[in-house]
């Protein structure tokens, strides 16, 4: 989790995205550590990360910048989430071999 953390509390991300998923459980889930120091992540139903902007920054020049700057920003966060749902996505199909054989 300490590097998941590091991505998202990355200060000029968090300034941005201040909060991570859209919808939250309102507890930790079962099988999960219920003395994390940072539940916050742990309750979250989705990892959706969404930047709102001011009206007037979509008239600005610089605005495809701007926006490029956003997503660079939360490229590491998306790269970090799609390879470890990739990786226990296989430890998942593993398993399933590993428990039709036992």
């Amino acid at each position: 989790m300490t590097d998941f953390v590091k991505l998202v509390e990355e200060p000029e991300l968090k300034k941005l995205v201040p909060t991570i998923g859209q919808e939250h459980y309102k507890r930790i889930p079962n099988g999960l550590p219920k003395d994390s120091p940072h539940p916050e992540y742990l309750t979250c139903k989705d990892y959706a990360m969404s930047c709102m902007l001011k009206p007037k920054d979509l008239c600005r020049d610089d605005y495809a910048q701007r926006i490029a700057h956003v997503f660079r920003l939360m490229k590491p966060v998306n790269d970090f989430l799609s390879e470890n749902i990739l990786i226990n996505m296989e430890e998942m199909e593993t398993m399933k071999s590993v428990v039709k054989f036992v």
